[in-house]
């Protein structure tokens, strides 16, 4: 399977598709990401207004079960297994819940576009296909450069000729131009 972002928008939430229960645990897990509040913002909870986290999805354990078409224990069993997971961290008390999911920054901020500064926003984040491409490049133009040397140093034994030596070159110089 790749690795890499998708996309989501959150008006999937209103698609026929995403009616169908009960949900999966894979999609009550998407459920929850698409419900997290995407950027620190006050709003109005009862008679306060709660500072809501970015990252975070305020809702009822009831709420979610109703959602999902769970139970409210099936709903509160699958919740405690992501956090035994260190997938969230869980605070419901009896007036409201807090569902904080772990690393929502890390999945959900998009890459930056200086390679210094996305070093030091990923930390030890993979490798993302840009940079193992320019990687791949790095290491075919020092073949490459190293197989011009060796053709211009090295005598050439009696099974390989001088065209044999350039049509290699030539071929590593269009897989890196690609």
């Amino acid at each position: 399977m790749g690795k890499g972002y998708v996309s989501i928008h959150r008006e999937i939430m209103d698609h026929w598709l995403w009616e169908d229960k009960p949900y999966s645990k894979g999609q009550a897990w998407i459920d929850l990401i698409l419900r997290a509040k995407y950027k620190d913002e006050k709003f109005p909870y009862r008679d306060n207004v709660i500072d809501g986290k970015r990252g975070t999805v305020y809702i009822s354990i009831k709420s979610l079960a109703n959602e999902w078409g769970w139970s409210r224990d099936k709903t509160t069993r699958f919740l405690m297994l992501l956090q035994a997971d260190g997938m969230i961290v869980l605070n419901a008390t009896k007036h409201n819940t807090t569902i904080t999911l772990v690393n929502y920054g890390l999945y959900q901020d998009p890459p930056a576009t200086n390679k210094a500064t996305n070093r030091q926003q990923t930390g030890n984040r993979p490798t993302t296909i840009r940079q193992q491409t320019d990687i791949y490049n790095k290491e075919n133009k020092d073949l490459i450069k190293r197989n011009k040397e060796k053709k211009e140093t090295a005598s050439l034994s009696e099974n390989q000729t001088l065209e044999e030596i350039e049509e290699a070159t030539n071929w590593f110089e269009s897989i890196v131009e690609d």
